[in-house]
């Protein structure tokens, strides 16, 4: 399913949400279908953390971003008191 986030952080289905103007802030649980989304929209796959923005008349294109992190690195040195 298709999400919303809104600023306190409820999500919301696509399919419940009328009445917005502007461009949107899409967030799914796989790699958006063409059909999702509006052109201008950002899109955000939570399963790969993958993030597609702009949407445009070719569709979603390749991410932009991966959000996901990456490994830990090092651990430095620890800090001493003097």
């Amino acid at each position: 399913m298709n999400v919303v986030v809104d600023l306190v952080g409820y999500m919301i289905p696509v399919s419940e949400v009328t009445g917005l103007a502007g461009n949107k802030f899409l967030v799914g649980g796989r790699c958006a279908e063409r059909r999702t989304g509006a052109i201008g929209d950002t899109y955000f796959d939570t399963a790969s953390k993958d993030l597609y923005s702009p949407k445009t008349s070719g569709g979603w294109g390749s991410p932009v971003a991966n959000l996901g992190g990456g490994q830990d690195g090092q651990d430095g040195p620890t800090a001493r008191r003097s």
